[in-house]
C-alpha cells in the first residue's frame, strides 16, 4: 500500500499534518514498508494453488486431499532408502500432474478410461492397457473382471499401481495386473 493511499485512510484532520519530514510522514513510510511483503504475497497468491508452480510437498499434499488423492499424497511424501533426488522429483511431478487433472480424474472415477489416465499420470509412463472381456480356461466369460497390462519398467511401482486400481475400480469388479517383460 502506497503512502498516498494510507493517508486517504486517515481522518482529514490527521492526514493534513503529514508534511514531508514530519513524524506522521515517517510513520506512514514505515507502514508502507511493512505492507510491502504482504502485498508481494497477495500478488502471487494464486501460485500457491497452482500445482505446476509449487514443489512444496505439504501444499501439494493438501491440494491432493481436496481431490481424494490421499494415496498419491502419501506416496509423494514417503521417503524410502532408495530414493535419490531424481526419484523424489519424479514423485513430485506425478503428484503435480494428478492434482492438475484432479477434477477430470474425479469425474472419470470408476471408469476404465479414468483408471488408465490415473495410472499414466501417477507413474509417468504411457501405455497402460485394460482388457475387459476376460474368459476363464473353459472359455466362459468372467463377469466383472478385467486385466491391466502396465508398460515395461513399472514393476518397481507395483504397490502404487495396485493401490490406485483398488481405489479407482468399480467396487463389484475384480482385476489382475499382468506384467510383461
Amino acid at each position: 500500500m502506497k503512502s498516498e493511499n494510507i493517508k486517504k485512510l486517515l481522518p482529514y484532520v490527521v492526514s493534513r499534518t503529514a508534511s514531508p519530514g514530519s513524524l506522521l510522514a515517517g510513520t506512514i513510510a514505515v507502514m508502507e514498508e511493512l505492507h510491502r511483503s504482504a502485498e508481494s504475497i497477495f500478488d502471487t497468491f494464486q501460485d500457491f494453488f497452482d500445482p505446476l508452480n509449487s514443489d512444496h510437498i505439504p501444499m501439494l499434499c493438501y491440494l491432493a486431499h481436496w481431490f481424494d488423492m490421499n494415496l498419491m499424497a502419501t506416496y509423494a511424501a514417503r521417503e524410502s532408502s532408495d530414493d535419490n533426488e531424481d526419484s523424489q522429483l519424479k514423485k513430485i511431478r506425478a503428484l503435480q500432474n494428478c492434482v492438475k487433472n484432479g477434477v477430470w480424474l474425479y469425474k472419470k472415477r470408476g471408469s476404465m478410461e479414468g483408471i488408465v489416465a490415473y495410472l499414466e499420470l501417477a507413474t509417468g509412463k504411457k501405455g497402460f492397457v485394460i482388457e475387459e472381456e476376460i474368459k476363464d480356461h473353459a472359455g466362459a466369460a468372467l463377469p466383472f473382471h478385467f486385466n491391466v497390462y502396465p508398460p515395461s519398467g513399472c514393476e518397481p511401482m507395483r504397490t502404487l499401481i495396485e493401490e490406485i486400481i483398488e481405489l479407482q475400480k468399480p467396487v463389484q469388479c475384480t482385476y489382475s495386473v499382468i506384467y510383461t517383460p
